[in-house]
């Protein structure tokens, strides 16, 4: 039996997805969608203030133009689309920090190794990194910054929805655990002006929520605790968030610490 050929383009399209993930990452490193914000550019423009070689730079924009994220126009000057815009960095959701996680160094090393992990059920960051993932982050505060700020993003796409999705008006504080910089709390604590919120994350983490509190005008209303929560839970609160968290960990240490306070108003998600 012959294969339908838009299943053989569809799997093509997942078998080549890294190198399109990787070209996504290089032009949101180089701060292409902000030079183009104004309109096109030429290649040899983008070279010039990228400090790039124009002719690969050429092939890697492209590439990218045949999926879509820049357009081609005549003499080689490219243009944003309506999916790189989401790739400035004045973009009401500035997605290309996750592109620039996602393609990160480290990342790839990690996702390369993903059939050890298969093999041998052994973390494949700690077999390439040495260490966790977070201990590595927490190593190299730069890459730290690049994901706090990606976590930032995917917070602001989805927090409003996640906000809505649960009446919170019963509840006057609120813990969010493993909050990141504090975006999914903020989102929630100006929907309800009357609670107050716990931001609790590791502490070289949640050193970062300052600017994000500050611009939502709730510092005043929230309390910032660092720390692991495998050894504490803040105390105090009648609803505790967690917003993608235990996917990050096994199921053996996801339910070892069972000793959360009684709750008024409890919500996981």
């Amino acid at each position: 039996m012959s294969t339908p050929p838009d299943a053989l383009t569809e799997l093509m399209t997942i078998v080549t997805g890294y190198q399109r993930s990787r070209a996504l990452m290089v032009v949101a490193e180089l701060g292409i969608a902000d030079l183009l914000r104004d309109g096109p550019r030429s290649v040899d423009e983008l070279a010039r203030a990228t400090h790039t070689h124009s002719p690969t730079l050429y092939r890697v924009l492209r590439a990218l133009a045949a999926v879509s994220v820049l357009e081609e126009r005549p003499g080689r000057m490219l243009a944003l689309t309506p999916i790189s815009e989401f790739l400035r960095s004045d973009a009401a959701v500035p997605y290309g920090h996750l592109a620039r996680l996602f393609g990160r160094d480290y990342q790839w090393a990690a996702w390369g190794a993903l059939l050890h992990s298969v093999r041998t059920g052994e973390s494949a960051a700690r077999h390439v990194l040495g260490v966790d993932i977070w201990s590595y982050r927490q190593d190299h505060p730069e890459e730290n910054v690049i994901f706090n700020d990606a976590m930032l993003a995917a917070s602001l796409s989805r927090a409003a929805v996640e906000a809505a999705a649960y009446d919170f008006g019963r509840c006057t504080t609120i813990a969010d655990i493993g909050g990141g910089t504090g975006a999914l709390l903020a989102t929630i604590l100006r929907m309800y002006p009357n609670a107050r919120g716990i931001l609790f994350d590791q502490r070289h983490v949640v050193a970062e929520a300052g600017p994000v509190l500050d611009a939502a005008g709730l510092t005043s209303r929230v309390t910032i605790e660092g720390g692991s929560f495998f050894e504490m839970i803040p105390a105090g609160a009648d609803a505790y968030v967690m917003r993608r968290i235990l996917h990050d960990w096994t199921d053996e240490p996801a339910i070892a610490r069972n000793s959360t306070p009684a709750l008024r108003c409890p919500i996981s998600r």
